[in-house]
């Protein structure tokens, strides 16, 4: 997975297993590229490096909110996110789904 995200993209781990295993088993970052040499042209934006955002969600548990948590901070980076996430941890935040379809909020 790590290796299969497009450019520009970020990643959200789940807790346990999830992050354990990406750990574990991630392709490993590349090397800082060269600094420009003298007289190169710039072109005012730091060079691609390839990294991908990588963030994980802390709560009493591990699994409080995963999913919203993961939702705003991918509004929050302006990126597409990929979530991955175990089933339990889905399961305690399911209704995050209703929230996310954008519509307006309905009174209980």
């Amino acid at each position: 997975l790590s290796s299969q995200l497009p450019p520009g993209h970020a990643l959200f781990m789940g807790n346990s297993m999830p992050i354990r295993d990406m750990d574990m088993y991630a392709r490993p970052a590349a090397p800082p590229q060269q600094p420009l040499a003298a007289g190169t042209p710039s072109t005012g934006r730091p060079p691609a490096s390839g990294l991908v955002p990588i963030a994980a969600n802390r709560g009493a548990s591990g699994i409080d909110g995963v999913t919203s948590t993961a939702a705003g901070w991918a509004e929050g980076l302006g990126r597409p996110t990929t979530l991955v996430i175990g089933d339990l941890s889905f399961l305690h935040d399911i209704n995050a789904l209703s929230l996310l379809r954008g519509g307006e909020a309905r009174t209980p």
